[in-house]
């Protein structure tokens, strides 16, 4: 169980889109890839927070 506007890391084979990520209620913070995993910071969206808050335009991602 995750509690609301809990963080979430994941690791996967294949990035995991900010569509993706909005369909499950969450929002794509982070995500970057080593070697040939792909690790994202995703974050449980909170009553009343907006599902791709602007603070988050201005942090870095890693090119795919």
């Amino acid at each position: 169980l995750l509690g609301e506007g809990g963080w979430i890391y994941l690791e996967a084979d294949r990035p995991f889109d900010e569509v993706a990520c909005t369909a499950l209620g969450l929002t794509l913070y982070r995500h970057g890839r080593a070697g040939m995993v792909h690790y994202h910071l995703l974050k449980l969206h909170t009553a009343g927070e907006p599902a791709c808050p602007d603070d988050t335009k201005h942090l870095p991602r890693t090119p795919s």
